[in-house]
């Protein structure tokens, strides 16, 4: 015959632990989300300013310096090069 046992601490429940409230005053939000936002904005720059850095160098392996005078071309801005 086995013993029952009876105040067993197996059935207790467990309160859930307390929620904390914090309220953040509006001028405070709204500093919050102005620097979230400018953050935002500041890392879509720097993508953008990496992604023209990065066509600008493959526009000068394929056609040469911005501004240089190549000799050799036979085009220019306004035409084709008179023969000289």
């Amino acid at each position: 015959m086995s013993k029952v046992v009876t105040g067993s601490s197996l059935c207790e429940v467990a309160a859930p632990p307390a929620l904390a409230t914090i309220q953040i005053p509006l001028p405070l939000a709204s500093v919050l989300r102005d620097a979230k936002q400018g953050l935002s904005i500041s890392w879509c720059r720097t993508g953008l300013q990496v992604f023209e850095a990065m066509l600008e160098q493959d526009r000068e392996a394929l056609c040469s310096p911005k501004w240089k005078c190549v000799p050799e071309r036979s085009a220019t801005q306004r035409g084709v090069r008179a023969a000289r």
